[in-house]
């Protein structure tokens, strides 16, 4: 195809689960860990996304890395640029998108975060999770036009629900009157898929005039009705006897699925244990990477996850984990290089990515809405089999579900 997207996300699961949705489509999506290197991988693929590792920094620094991204993608030659946001609106989302619309130089966005099928939506600008609303201390700020006047200099609009579902013409009209009266961001509400569905339409032609933000939702939606490929199950078996999940995400999500996962007849699990790992980092991961090793050269499929975690304190110490944790992933897959890898959290996953010398991750399917499948580039495991997860995502049983689809096929 002679389209060529961009993707700028502030970690690396999102940017994977946004990737996957053109995957889908059959396209070939490559995720890189920099901008180094973008312009020859984008001579070979249709769709690049560039994790820009910038959630958890401060605004100034999320400001300038994200535009320096943003004008790395256009020196590659992309054709049109989606700044991907998290769907409960964590990070430097309006820095974020202030740094692209300054470095392509645009006067237009439009901003639609919601994620049905992970229970997030808008309504009234605000988020809703599963339909109520959130009582996560971590999440700062849900009222989405709120946010994005506080952290931009440009002149925000919000376009409720019922002008959503008046239909992509309308929508379309409305948009234009909005931009008439000088309008620069647009905060659309979505409660369904259809509702996003609609806004997609109203993004028609593509091109670098205006940057469309938003989850997964929206990029699912773009993918359909910009015709991008098709969809498609015709890709090479991803497959792998043993599995390795790295659980390194803080979101009672995540516990509660490895909770549901040690049920399962054949998993161990490992806990790299805080209070040594603090005391001591090198003994405490020696240990845990010989003892995931040696699991996993028994026949086990291993979950490692950090032991005395509490979501306050992973904030402070999140490269301390993530570091150990991609340790004990190397050491893993140096005493097994056929295990499968299953990487919870943005953080973890980018960490194990590293520890593995990869320069990035080749996108292939889905396993589950918002979890994608694919393999390593670069690095000496180069093809190795992953599947990468956000902490919040899926029920009860998502991880167990990955597991024992990588051991069957995918």
């Amino acid at each position: 195809m002679a389209l060529k997207l961009g993707v700028v996300a502030d970690d690396l699961t999102g940017g994977c689960d946004t990737g996957v949705q053109f995957s889908r489509k059959g396209l070939k999506v490559v995720v890189l860990f920099s901008p180094e290197g973008a312009k020859e991988t984008l001579r070979n693929s249709d769709i690049l996304v560039l994790d820009t590792d910038s959630r958890a920094i401060p605004a100034e620094a999320a400001y300038r890395r994200t535009a320096e991204t943003c004008l790395a993608l256009k020196a590659g030659g992309i054709e049109s640029l989606y700044k991907k946001l998290d769907s409960t609106l964590r990070g430097n989302v309006g820095a974020e998108l202030e740094a692209a619309m300054d470095a392509l130089h645009v006067r237009r966005a439009v901003v639609a975060p919601a994620f049905p099928l992970q229970g997030r939506t808008f309504q009234g600008g605000r988020l809703l999770i599963r339909g109520a609303v959130p009582e996560d201390p971590t999440l700062r700020e849900t009222d989405l036009p709120s946010l994005l006047k506080a952290q931009m200099r440009r002149s925000i609009d919000h376009l409720p629900l019922d002008v959503v579902r008046s239909g992509p013409a309308f929508l379309k009209k409305k948009m234009g009157e909005t931009w008439g009266e000088g309008k620069e961001v647009l905060a659309l509400d979505a409660a369904d898929q259809e509702d996003l569905k609609t806004i997609a339409a109203t993004l028609i032609p593509l091109s670098l005039d205006q940057v469309v933000a938003g989850s997964a939702g929206l990029a699912m939606e773009l993918a359909e009705v910009w015709g991008l490929g098709r969809v498609t199950e015709d890709h090479p078996r991803l497959q792998s006897e043993r599995v390795l999940v790295i659980a390194g995400s803080p979101n009672p999500v995540t516990a509660s699925q490895v909770g549901f996962l040690s049920r399962v007849p054949g998993v161990k699990i490992l806990g790299l244990r805080l209070s040594r790992l603090f005391h001591d980092e090198a003994d405490e991961t020696t240990r845990v990477a010989k003892e995931a090793a040696l699991s996993i050269s028994r026949g086990y499929d291993l979950v490692v996850r950090p032991e005395g975690l509490a979501s306050q304190e992973a904030v402070d110490v999140a490269t301390i984990i993530a570091r150990a944790l991609g340790r004990v992933t190397k050491a893993v897959v140096e005493a097994d290089p056929t295990v499968g890898l299953t990487l919870t959290g943005g953080e973890t996953a980018r960490a194990a990515c590293f520890a593995l010398g990869a320069s990035g991750i080749e996108l292939v399917t889905e396993v589950l809405p918002g979890i994608p499948a694919g393999w390593l580039r670069g690095g000496p495991f180069e093809g190795l089999l992953l599947v990468t997860k956000a902490g919040g995502f899926g029920g009860e049983d998502a991880l167990a579900y990955c597991l024992r689809v990588v051991k069957e096929g995918l």
